[in-house]
C-alpha cells in the first residue's frame, strides 16, 4: 500500500502540474527514496546474487561506453529544452577518457583480462599518461561539473581521511577536468570543526568546491553547523555551474520535521547551489512552487537548484516500481542482492531502464525538468566497474 501511495502521490499532484506546463522529456535514474549518500564511491566490489541468465547478456557489452552514452543521452535530451539544464557527474571520472587507463589488459569490450592484485586503486595512472590520452569529446560537452564522494574524507566512514592513494589518484583526474575548464566538486563527511577547517583549506588550495557534512551521521542530512560562514558566501546571482562558489548537498532530508521545515530550513542559506532528492522521506515529492522557492538565497540573489539521480540502481520504494516487480524482478534487474537502502543494480544500457529514465512522458527526469530544477546530479557512475570487475571474475571461474 506504502508504495502504491507514493506512486499515486506522484502522478496526481507533481507530474499533472509538470505536465501542464509543457517541455521536454528528460530523465534520470533515481536515487530517490532510500538513502545511500554516504557511502563513499566504489570500493571492492561484492558478488552479487547474479539473477539467472544475467551473466550471459552482459557477455559482449562494453559497459564504460554504454554509461557514457547514456549520460550524453541525458544531457542531449534536457537541452532541447527552452532554458538551461545542468548536469554535474559525481564519479565515473575516468569516463573523460576515450580509453581506460592501462591498469592492466582489456578486451575489445574493455573487460579486464588479467587479475587486478591488491587494492584496484593502485593504478599506473600519471600525469604524463593523462596529458596525451585521447579525450571523449562528446562526454566532455555532455558534463557542467565533475563531483568526488569523499575526496578528502568519510571514503571508509565519517570523518575518517580517505586513503592517500585514492585521493591522489582522483587529483590526478581533478587536475585534468580543470585543464578544460570544467570545475570540480567535492561532498565529505566530517565528524568535527577541526576537520571541516582542514577540509575546507585543502579544497581551496586545489581549486576545488567543497561541501563538507558535519552531522556525524554518515549521511548528507543536515545543514552543516560549521564552519559558522558558508565558504566564499556571496550575494552574486548565479545562473551557471562556471560561477558556483559553494554548494550544499543533502540527499536525505528525513532528519527533519517536515518537508516543510526542510524546505524553510533551504530557504534560509546562501550556497550558490543546492543538491537534493526529489522526494523528502518516503513519498512526499517537492512541489514545482518549492523547488522554485529554492533557487533564492536568504540574501535574496539567485542559485541553481540540482535533483540527486542515481543511473544505474533501482529502489523498491521509487514511485515507478510496479508490485509485480517484488515477485518476479524485471529482466534489465541485474541482481537480488539489495544492500541496506533497498537498491538493486540495473542494466544501464537496456532500453526498458532508458525509457524508465527519460523516454517517456512520465519518465523520472522529465518529472524533475517539469518541476523546475534546473539540471540533476548524477550518481552511480562508477558502475562500469563494478560490472568490469564480475565479468573477469566470471570468466576466470568459467576457465
Amino acid at each position: 500500500m506504502l508504495l502504491h501511495r507514493l506512486r499515486e502521490t506522484f502522478r496526481t499532484h507533481a507530474l499533472p502540474a509538470l505536465l501542464a506546463a509543457g517541455g521536454l522529456c528528460l530523465v534520470l535514474s533515481t536515487d530517490t527514496l532510500a538513502q545511500s549518500a554516504g557511502s563513499p564511491g566504489l570500493k571492492e566490489p561484492v558478488a552479487p546474487k547474479v539473477l539467472p541468465g544475467r551473466l550471459e547478456a552482459i557477455q559482449n557489452i562494453n559497459f564504460r561506453e554504454e554509461l557514457r552514452s547514456l549520460l550524453i543521452d541525458i544531457a542531449e535530451r534536457g537541452r532541447e529544452g527552452t532554458r538551461p539544464f545542468f548536469i554535474v557527474a559525481e564519479g565515473g571520472e575516468e569516463l573523460l577518457l576515450r580509453q581506460p587507463p592501462p591498469d592492466r589488459p582489456r578486451d575489445d569490450n574493455g573487460v579486464p583480462v588479467v587479475p587486478l592484485f591488491g587494492d584496484k586503486t593502485m593504478r599506473p595512472v600519471d600525469r604524463i599518461m593523462l596529458d596525451n590520452v585521447q579525450i571523449h569529446k562528446g562526454y566532455q560537452r555532455a558534463i557542467d561539473a565533475l563531483s568526488f564522494d569523499a575526496l578528502f574524507y568519510g571514503y571508509e566512514e565519517s570523518g575518517s581521511p580517505t586513503p592517500e592513494k585514492v585521493t591522489n589518484h582522483r587529483l590526478l583526474f581533478a587536475d585534468k577536468y580543470k585543464q578544460l575548464r570544467i570545475p570540480v566538486w567535492t561532498s565529505d563527511l566530517v565528524d568535527t570543526e577541526q576537520q571541516a577547517e582542514a577540509f575546507y583549506n585543502r579544497a581551496e588550495a586545489l581549486d576545488i568546491i567543497g561541501f563538507a557534512n558535519t552531522s556525524g551521521s554518515g549521511f548528507f542530512d543536515a545543514i552543516p553547523e560549521y564552519p559558522r560562514r558558508i565558504p566564499d558566501a556571496n550575494a552574486a546571482n548565479i545562473d551557471s555551474i562556471s560561477k558556483v562558489k559553494n554548494f550544499i548537498k543533502i540527499t536525505d532530508s528525513s532528519a527533519f520535521e517536515s518537508k516543510e521545515r526542510f524546505v524553510q530550513a533551504m530557504q534560509g542559506t546562501n550556497y550558490d547551489a543546492i543538491v537534493v532528492d526529489v522526494f523528502h522521506g518516503r513519498g512526499n515529492p517537492l512541489t514545482a512552487d518549492e523547488v522554485e522557492s529554492l533557487k533564492y538565497k536568504r540574501l535574496g540573489a539567485t542559485r541553481i537548484v540540482l535533483a540527486r539521480v542515481d543511473v544505474s540502481r533501482i529502489s523498491d520504494q521509487a514511485y515507478f516500481w510496479k508490485e509485480e516487480w517484488s515477485d518476479a524482478l524485471p529482466p534489465w534487474v541485474f541482481d537480488s542482492s539489495k544492500d541496506n537502502s533497498s537498491f538493486l543494480d540495473v542494466m544501464f544500457w537496456s532500453p526498458e531502464w532508458r525509457e524508465i529514465l527519460f523516454g517517456r512522458t512520465d519518465s523520472y527526469i522529465g518529472g524533475i525538468y517539469l518541476l523546475g530544477f534546473d539540471g540533476i546530479y548524477l550518481t552511480g557512475l562508477d558502475a562500469y566497474e563494478k560490472y568490469e570487475d564480475i565479468l573477469y571474475r566470471f570468466r576466470i571461474a568459467n576457465q
